[in-house]
């Protein structure tokens, strides 16, 4: 992950995934990742358009596969990856995830594991985020990885009950377009089953 949030979701900074560099402090002068970003690549840095990276720093010039968070759900599976309480439930063709009010990073490795051998693809994905008072730069990684799989085949992902510090941190980052958020999960379900039928389960 390479744009980290801050602990209250408000302010962004930016790391190098090759040698760490960081650059802190990046909202109050420059709004949003889009604007940071474009800034950035005219110094040097190379990346994916995306705030969950991978990037490179200038010196560095070329960054790795895979984001510093991404490539930590690959690791060996930490003490009490299992029974997190990350649950899902099938509701009219659609997978609803509920995640906790609290985050830890086995939430994150357990979130990851359902979309990667538990969920179907196939489906489009509803995440309940109505028990979380605020986002974190891994859960951000997980739900943009979810996002471009869902699209590999021709599915969508979207959020239900996002609180509003939830929703200023995804504009902030500059994607709100590729993570719409709703008021409830009944809404989000009329959102994704009033997609074009080529769209649908």
């Amino acid at each position: 992950m390479t744009a980290l949030l801050s602990r209250d979701g408000t302010n962004f900074s930016l790391a190098c995934d090759t040698c760490g560099q960081l650059v802190a402090n990046l909202a109050p002068a420059m709004g949003t990742w889009q604007v940071a970003w474009s800034l950035f690549v005219e110094d040097g840095w190379r990346g994916a358009q995306r705030p969950t990276g991978p990037h490179a720093c200038g010196r560095c010039a070329t960054p790795r596969s895979l984001g510093m968070v991404e490539a930590s759900f690959g690791r060996a599976t930490p003490p009490g990856r299992g029974p997190q309480p990350v649950t899902w439930r099938e509701l009219d063709g659609v997978t609803v995830v509920e995640l906790p009010g609290t985050l830890q990073p086995a939430t994150h490795a357990r979130l990851h594991d359902l979309l990667a051998e538990d969920i179907r693809p196939t489906r489009h994905v509803v995440f309940d985020l109505s028990r979380l008072a605020a986002v974190d730069s891994a859960l951000l990684a997980v739900l943009v990885a979810a996002h471009e799989n869902a699209a590999r085949h021709g599915r969508r992902i979207c959020l239900a009950g996002g609180a509003e510090r939830v929703t200023a941190a995804l504009r902030m980052l500059s994607v709100e377009d590729l993570l719409p958020n709703f008021p409830d999960v009944p809404a989000a379900l009329a959102w994704l089953t009033a997609a074009p039928p080529g769209n649908r389960q």
